[in-house]
């Protein structure tokens, strides 16, 4: 089992046209929010304690915003390393190569690994 964090919250599939403030101001009334960052179409939301982060997950998963239908899950080690791939420009990411060797790549570097 992948470890879960319990705080922290993926929101994927954002509209495009969310931003930052809109979601901790949307997420923020389940419980204080410690940080909050937008990437291209996710955002990663921690609370202060677990508690908070289930009663968003109950309230807002499959919450409808615009023609997306949000989805809200806690962060695990696997999602984080998954969008480690996909950060947007200026996220420097690494990448593990078959052989066990790292490289860095910026996201132009992407359209080589697909």
């Amino acid at each position: 089992a992948h470890a879960q964090c319990p705080n922290k919250l993926l929101i994927s599939n954002c509209p495009s046209t969310i931003t930052i403030d809109l979601l901790r101001k949307i997420f923020s009334s389940y419980g204080k929010i410690i940080n909050a960052t937008m990437y291209q179409n996710y955002a990663v939301i921690e609370y202060d304690n677990k508690s908070s982060s289930s009663k968003a997950i109950t309230a807002m998963h499959g919450f409808e915003m615009g023609s997306n239908k949000l989805s809200v899950q806690y962060l695990s080690q696997l999602n984080k390393q998954e969008l480690d791939l996909q950060n947007s420009d200026g996220y420097k990411s690494k990448i593990i190569t078959p052989d066990g060797s790292q490289y860095k790549y910026s996201r132009d570097a992407l359209s080589l690994l697909s």
